[in-house]
């Protein structure tokens, strides 16, 4: 970086050359050089555009060839500045015109001290140097830093551009010129706050060392400090590793005698282990276990391009960490960093599960139940998570099926289902596994079950939300009704049964039965059944049907019975249905929606005569009617009924025909 740089361009256009002691820079500075350098044919502020003819010039040269080539100088190093027009370039010049120059003799001094942003900063000095009759000597270039009376030395080797490597070339009238610009080579850990620059030739002879310097510059070369954290995030109570990076700037030369310290932020410290480590030369880290600051010192090398060192940090509290510039101390040839941050956080992970059919459903026996967990990092840092989901709640009304996960491991020794596996920030697991419900389910009828995590989960009971999965097997709905509660002999009943499957899953298997045994005293079976799904069958005196019954669907039979006439049995037409267990009719059940209670109406009795006869003498009992698949008592109360009323009517006719005669 800059922060000073004279070009000697603060002259007016078409003015003449002026001495180095006369002219004024852009901000009123001067400078001054020894008696040695502003005579001769020395320290002459001169461009090639307005110089030629120059009088005095020309007498102190003693010769045109002489100051043209001075003015060609000029000329080459604005073409290597890069200018449109080289000649107006304007540069300081000496030809040594037949005057050996003392030894130590100064060329250029400021005269005026520089004012610098801060002290303890590295600096050095540059030039652009071009020169003519390089086959004889070229000059050779030396700096000093100047704070008050103290001159720094810092160049190791001077600037010559006859022999630097990376020189150019460029025309000139008696030889080519030879241009290079230049930092003096051994920059000072600067202690001021103010500078100024002496440049001296090293170069006393006169044969030669005919040359011109534009372009003084002072240079701040102090490295740059940067600071990082790794890893981050890191888990809370263990460390990371604090690295100082101290970047040389591009020159590569030697900084040698840096330091500075970096002041933990609250809440971090220096690990119980440290690890100080550098790579820098005489690198120093001086950091005690459990304190809160770090002293840091060293070199850089020169051709070093960076080196480090570092501390182990750590922090029993999750947060993020802040260290910058306002954390580092008494830097001493470095430059303040930016910031760095650390995250000491908990491991988060995040378990959920559903079921399918979902959480609170009602389900039939046979249903198979697919269970999925999924298994989140919702936090920073990789995580070893677990999941358990405890079946014991699951097992009384089902079996286990089979488990399988996208990544992990996934186990199970009854009752316990577990998966275990490391995730990444923003990876998940997910886990999927089966239980089939029992045909019939002779348990509670409940599948309860939950997944527990570790203590970085939100599953740490498994009673959290998202943690639960509650089913019932429900069972089916059935019911009966007679379009008659009251029958007339020969009258037909009809009979609908319904069977409704409420749940959220097919009911598999069901069966229901319908006894008769109570009806057929007094009716007989219409041999009509129908079932709108399913099977039904008829074996007196029981009819049975079975079949699937779809989610929310009901299922209707219907059948008939034909009252006896006459009815000779208890007049009563009550049956009572049976459904599958779990349904509200299973046996034994109580449910007034599983029975039917009808009457047949007693027969017709025969009218009585006014003057009734005495009864004729009983006839003798007529001999059994064969069974031809009727009902036998039934029919043989009938036919003596029918007599005994033939026989009466006759009596009485015989009695009517006696009163009349």
């Amino acid at each position: 970086m800059k922060v000073y740089d004279e070009d000697f361009e603060n002259v007016a256009a078409g003015s003449e050359p002026v001495l180095l002691s006369s002219y004024k820079g852009a901000s009123g500075e001067t400078y001054t050089a020894d008696p040695a350098w502003l005579q001769d044919c020395n320290g002459w502020v001169l461009n090639k555009a307005d110089s030629a003819g120059f009088g005095q010039g020309l007498s102190e040269c003693q010769d045109a060839f002489f100051w043209d080539e001075l003015r060609d100088i000029t000329a080459g190093i604005g073409s290597y500045e890069g200018l449109p027009v080289p000649a107006s370039n304007h540069a300081v010049a000496g030809f040594t015109k037949n005057q050996a120059v003392p030894v130590d003799a100064v060329e250029f001094r400021t005269v005026e001290p520089i004012p610098l942003g801060s002290a303890n900063r590295f600096l050095t000095a540059a030039v652009t140097s071009g020169a003519g009759n390089c086959n004889l000597v070229g000059p050779r270039l030396q700096f000093d830093l100047v704070d008050g009376t103290t001159e720094y030395p810092v160049t190791d080797e001077p600037i010559n551009p006859c022999t630097d490597t990376d020189r150019k070339e460029y025309p000139g009238v008696q030889s080519p010129v030879f241009v290079v610009h230049k930092a003096a080579d051994k920059p000072k850990l600067y202690p001021g706050t103010s500078v100024g620059v002496v440049m001296r030739n090293a170069e006393t002879t006169p044969v030669g060392n005919d040359a011109a310097f534009d372009d003084i510059q002072v240079l701040d070369v102090t490295p740059q400090v940067d600071k990082s954290f790794s890893p981050s995030p890191v888990a809370v109570g263990a460390t990371s590793t604090l690295t100082f990076t101290v970047t040389n700037t591009s020159d590569l030369l030697a900084k040698q005698g840096w330091s500075f310290a970096d002041h933990l932020p609250p809440g971090l410290t220096v690990a119980g282990t440290a690890k100080p480590t550098t790579s820098c030369t005489n690198g120093k880290v001086a950091a005690t276990a459990g304190g809160t600051s770090v002293g840091l010192s060293g070199d850089l090398d020169a051709g070093q391009a960076s080196c480090t060192l570092s501390v182990d940090v750590t922090s029993g509290t999750a947060g993020t960490y802040r260290n910058c510039a306002d954390n580092t101390s008494d830097l001493v040839g470095v430059l303040p960093p930016a910031c760095a941050t650390v995250v000491f956080d908990t491991p988060h992970y995040e378990i959920t599960k559903t079921a399918n059919p979902a959480a609170g459903s009602s389900i039939a026996p046979g249903t198979k139940v697919a269970y999925t967990v999924v298994v989140r990092n919702t936090g920073t840092l990789p995580v070893d998570a677990t999941a358990v989901d405890d079946l014991s709640g699951v097992l009384d009304d089902a079996v286990y099926d089979d488990a399988d996960a996208s990544s992990g491991t996934v186990t199970y020794a009854a009752p316990k289902l577990s998966w275990s596996g490391t995730l990444q920030p923003g990876q998940s697991a997910t886990v999927t596994y089966s239980v089939t419900v029992n045909t019939p389910d002779t348990g509670d009828r409940k599948l309860h079950n939950h997944v527990t995590g570790d203590r970085h989960s939100n599953c740490l009971t498994g009673s959290e939300a998202g943690c639960i999965s509650d089913l019932t097997v429900g069972g089916l709905v059935v019911s009966k009704t007679a379009d008659a509660s009251s029958a007339e002999p020969g009258q037909r009943v009809t009979y609908t049964l319904k069977v409704t499957n409420p749940n959220g899953s097919t009911y598999p298997g069901a069966t229901v039965t319908d006894d008769l045994t109570n009806v057929l005293d007094d009716a007989t079976w219409g041999n009509d059944a129908t079932t709108t799904s399913g099977t039904v069958t008829y074996a007196a005196p029981v009819l049975s049907w079975t079949g699937d019954v779809p989610a929310g669907r009901t299922v209707t039979i219907t059948y008939s019975v034909t009252a006896d006439n006459p009815d000779i049995g208890d007049h009563r037409l009550d049956n009572t249905i049976v459904g599958p267990a779990g349904s509200n009719c299973a046996a034994g059940s109580s449910d007034t929606d599983c029975s039917t209670h009808g009457k047949v109406a007693p027969s017709p009795s025969p009218s009585a005569s006014p003057r009734p006869s005495p009864s004729p003498s009983p006839s003798p009992n007529p001999a059994p009617l064969p069974n031809t698949g009727g009902k036998p008592l039934i029919r043989y109360a009938g036919l003596a009924a029918a007599l005994a009323l033939a026989a009466g009517i006759l009596l009485t006719a015989v009695v009517r025909r006696r009163s009349r005669s």
